[in-house]
Parts: C-alpha cells; structure tokens; sequence
C-alpha cells in the first residue's frame, strides 16, 4: 500500500456508473502504470467512453458493451481472440484503489477469477463473473472455451512475471483438462 491510498476516494457499487467514478478511476489507472513503469500514451484514452456512453446507456449495457470492446478485458479477449494483457494487469491492480468491495490486488483477481471458470468449466457453476454470464447467454461451448481459458491463464502468468516481476503460483492445467 502506497502513500497515494489515503488521498484516494472509494467508491460504492451503487456509485460506479457515476463522473467522480470514472475519473477516479481514471487516475488509478494511470498512476498504477506510472507505478510499474508500464505507462503508454494510450492509457490517456482508458475507458474515455464510458461517461459519455452513459448519458444513453444503462449501466449494464454500458459495461457489457465496454467489456466486448476493450481489450483489457477477459471478455474481448474471449470473443476476440486478442487482448491487452498488461492493461488488463494495471487494471485489476488498480481496482482496490477505487472500489469500496474490491479489496483485491492482481494477483487476488487473477486467482479469483480463474478459480470461477475450473467452477464453471468442471462444475457448471455460474458465477457474478461477466464472461462467464456471457458464454452462458451465448450458449457457448464449454469445451471449446477450455484452450481460450487455458491461454489466458497462461498468458496472463507470464505478463505478471516478466513484465512486472509478481511471482504467482503456476496455475496447474489438468484441473481445466478434467
């Protein structure tokens, strides 16, 4: 934790579709790039749709719209086969800076999240996680989502590693190989 926490406003849920959120967000973003020396000039431009999307969108439409598109998202990268990882990085790591329920860092997330789809692939088990919402609103097939969630796992651990030193625990394949 940084000295930058204290000055940093927590938003509630209930208050993400908001301005105040978007730039805090914003920032977060930005200074978490600044932070691992992984600033690009395109992270001025991070997410700059989505207040303006907002003024004729509903919120979940928004972000549904805003996770197909970005590749900073697991969805994108689901559905398009390309993705930003780390942008996707700097983004879960800057989520505990801005959100009141997100106390997690990367390396939580990343766990978190690929802990829903081994549930979701072996168990059936549907989860609040969007590209899991997704596949099953598409009726996608599991076993052909297996190889894209392997990729991403696989993908995403070396991102963490080589571009950003975190040492996580090397996800073990056979669980999504059931």
């Amino acid at each position: 934790m940084s000295v930058l926490e204290d000055y940093i406003v927590r938003f509630d849920k209930n208050d993400r579709s908001s301005f105040p959120y978007w730039f805090a967000h914003w920032c977060a973003f930005n200074i978490t790039a600044l932070n691992y020396k992984r600033w690009k000039f395109k992270y001025l431009f991070h997410d700059i749709e989505k207040p303006f999307l907002k003024l004729f969108m509903s919120y979940p439409k928004l972000q549904r719209f805003h996770n197909l598109i970005h590749k900073h998202h697991l969805l994108h990268y689901f559905v398009y086969k390309n993705a930003d990882w780390e942008a996707m990085f700097i983004d879960w790591e800057c989520g505990r800076l801005t959100k009141q329920q997100c106390p997690r860092n990367a390396v939580n997330e990343y766990y978190r999240i690929f802990k829903q789809f081994e549930e979701y692939i072996n168990e059936g088990k549907i989860s609040d996680n969007k590209s899991i919402r997704y596949f099953e609103d598409h009726n996608l097939n599991k076993e052909e989502l297996r190889p894209l969630i392997i990729n991403a796992y696989n993908k995403l651990y070396k991102t963490f590693k080589d571009k950003f030193s975190i040492n996580v625990n090397k996800y073990n394949e056979h669980y999504l190989l059931k």
